[in-house]
């Protein structure tokens, strides 16, 4: 049995996010759980089908290890390290002035 995922979509702060983890092999349902790390704030996995969603509310980098168990007696688990970006939303206020002098600049730059 093994967690196929190796990385997540990254994701933008305050947007709602989802992203299924998946596993293959091992027998029976799976059991999901977060065995090292955590989430970013505002994220949750559901534990029986390894769905990763919610509405984060931090930027970041995160690592966390997601850990697959099979209902198997005795049972079979694997674990896995997930890297997940949170981007900051770039129509945040703390953002606009910074993406308007961008812009700025760049249109300056047009040859009409």
């Amino acid at each position: 049995m093994q967690v196929i995922n190796t990385s997540l979509e990254d994701g933008v702060n305050v947007v709602v996010y989802s992203s299924i983890v998946q596993a293959v092999g091992g027998t029976g349902a799976y059991a999901w759980s977060i065995s090292a790390g955590n989430l970013p704030a505002g994220l949750a996995l559901n534990m029986a089908n390894g769905e990763i969603s919610g509405t984060p509310v931090a930027n970041g980098n995160f690592i966390f290890t997601i850990k697959v168990t099979d209902s198997a007696s005795p049972s079979n688990a694997n674990t896995q390290n997930l890297p997940l970006t949170i981007s900051p939303d770039p129509l945040d206020d703390k953002n606009a002035e910074k993406n308007f002098s961008w812009h700025s600049e760049m249109s300056d730059n047009l040859f009409y």
